[in-house]
């Protein structure tokens, strides 16, 4: 699950697309100078918490992801490595895990397509029921040639309420679902349909992903100045995006967002901060369906850490809070700020 090599996924270009997904306009907004290089150097995946593996592989099937059947059985394995049970020991001690890879189609060689991992905790947990205005809360944006087919092959009941979705393009559409035990899922049809290296018969042709935070400027704080990533910053109406913030009550909700391309990848990363509307962060254990985690190379794990700690509350999830160490690289799990968790890893120095 996180033995470390490089696996970029993809960006929002609307063009042969590595990602396929983001619009052209979307990219062009507020486009900023990059900043110096700073402490992140590389990304891998999205591992979101879950309530149960199989389940979700089913679900991300549905959705048009790649997704690999189990190496034996009808059900997907438990893992019994050793160091994995330290990996979120400080959270979740003596819980066992299980995982699986599902990859989103449509990206370009030599890059690889966006890879999503599942991650279920036996034992003590706490599922969380996020909504996209809560800090903390992460959506998966899997962008379709065509909306009404993708629904179509959800249950029934998954399916919501298709809305228009003007900051994608004028015709744009999308549906945001919430699936028991998982994180949020956006589908969503740009207009124009971006091309992609898709097959001609794949509805899903890229993805992102996308972080609710609380405060964008404290969040920009620590991943634009301190970790030396490059961000597009625009403020979209609640209108352009299809009105989903003030559907559930009253409130005038404002929305600020923030892109950018985590270097050495074509992951991109999206933090969305929403005010005028009730909100409540997730507040997530490790071990908690609907918590998730994103894999970063970083330079160095101890000012990482150090980093983390001044940007904000900071949960080092590993057992003892320690950092643990492979023959090739060292690894250790930490929450940032708005509660999303980052696994650390950086090239061990050898004498």
């Amino acid at each position: 699950m996180n033995r470390v090599k490089p696996i970029s996924t993809a960006s929002r270009v609307a063009g042969a697309a590595i990602l396929a997904c983001a619009t052209a306009a979307t990219l062009s907004l507020h486009a900023q100078s990059a900043p110096p290089t700073g402490q992140v150097v590389g990304s891998r995946s999205f591992s979101p918490i879950v309530g149960d593996v199989d389940a979700a592989m089913k679900i991300y099937a549905a959705l048009g992801l790649t997704v690999p059947p189990p190496a034996t059985g009808t059900s997907y394995p438990w893992d019994d490595e050793a160091w994995h049970y330290d990996l979120h020991g400080g959270e979740a001690p003596g819980s066992q895990m299980r995982f699986a890879y599902a990859t989103v189609p449509g990206a370009v060689p030599p890059a690889t397509p966006l890879l999503v991992e599942p991650v279920e905790h036996r034992g003590d947990r706490n599922p969380r029921a996020p909504r996209a205005q809560d800090p903390g809360s992460t959506t998966l944006v899997l962008v379709v040639r065509d909306l009404d087919r993708a629904a179509h092959q959800l249950p029934e009941g998954l399916r919501q309420t298709v809305r228009s979705i003007a900051y994608y393009g004028k015709a744009a559409r999308a549906m945001t679902i919430a699936s028991p035990g998982m994180h949020l899922v956006e589908l969503l049809q740009p207009d124009p349909v971006p091309p992609s290296t898709a097959p001609a018969g794949v509805n899903t042709i890229g993805g992102w992903v996308r972080v609710s935070v609380a405060d964008l400027d404290k969040t920009l704080a620590l991943y634009r100045d301190e970790f030396g990533l490059a961000f597009r910053i625009s403020a979209p109406s609640d209108a352009e995006f299809g009105g989903v913030f003030a559907s559930g009550g009253s409130g005038r909700p404002r929305l600020r967002l923030g892109s950018t391309t985590l270097p050495g990848t074509n992951v991109t990363l999206e933090f969305l901060e929403v005010t005028g509307v009730d909100r409540s962060p997730l507040n997530a254990r490790i071990q908690d369906p609907g918590a998730a985690r994103i894999q970063l190379t970083v330079s160095n794990l101890e000012t990482t850490l150090q980093t983390l700690r001044a940007a904000g509350p900071s949960t080092v999830a590993s057992a003892g809070g320690r950092i643990i160490t492979h023959p090739r690289y060292r690894v250790v799990v930490a929450s940032d700020l708005n509660g999303l968790y980052l696994v650390l890893t950086d090239q061990r120095k050898t004498p």
